[in-house]
């Protein structure tokens, strides 16, 4: 599957979450994420775009892997997510089975997310408010899509952003700006 994405940075939420509700969208997540990020023992992920991500809500962990962005101005990349089994020691288990391979640890991205989904044009659009420590607050506007679908959900994701009134995307990942803000 193809993830395709745009965020901003803003912390006017109050005017969007009302648009949400006037189309219809409804709460699926308000959670704490902690997101732990891993660079591999025989490349450096920062020179080939790629992400390997231990994310954990909860009790549930979620390995994910993500390829090279793709040329555009919105985000599209393959992701690969890998649901862990949920036991009180998933998150230290899978960190221990990553390190035993190898992996180096890069940084570790906490945040409060709330989000909302709607269906569009066939396609289930997730809004995702996001309060990143020691970053900021943003807005990400997201579509999992098949790859025959991806200019579909990209011109989706643009018009649901316009709609918003987003304007200016915010083109670094979260991990890169805690890296700039000196927080591994």
């Amino acid at each position: 599957m193809l993830e395709i994405e745009q965020k901003f940075r803003t912390d006017n939420w109050a005017d969007m979450l009302l648009t949400l509700k006037n189309w219809g969208a409804i709460v699926t997540a308000n959670h704490r994420e902690t997101d732990r990020y891993f660079n591999a023992p025989d490349r450096d992920f920062a020179q080939t775009d790629e992400v390997l991500r231990l994310r954990t809500i909860g009790s549930q962990s979620i390995l994910t892997y993500k390829g090279p962005k793709r040329s555009g101005p919105i985000k599209t990349r393959k992701e690969i997510e890998l649901p862990l089994a949920v036991h009180e020691s998933s998150e230290q288990d899978a960190v221990d089975w990553i390190l035993a391979l190898g992996y180096r640890p890069v940084a570790i991205v906490g945040k409060n997310r709330a989000i909302y989904s709607f269906l569009r044009d066939q396609f289930t659009v997730n809004i995702c408010f996001d309060e990143v420590d020691n970053v900021g607050r943003f807005v990400e506007i997201e579509v999992v899509a098949e790859e025959a679908d991806a200019t579909a959900a990209a011109a989706l994701v643009a018009a649901v952003a316009n709609e918003l009134g987003l304007h200016t995307p915010e083109p670094r990942a979260y991990l890169k700006m805690t890296l700039e803000a000196g927080r591994p």
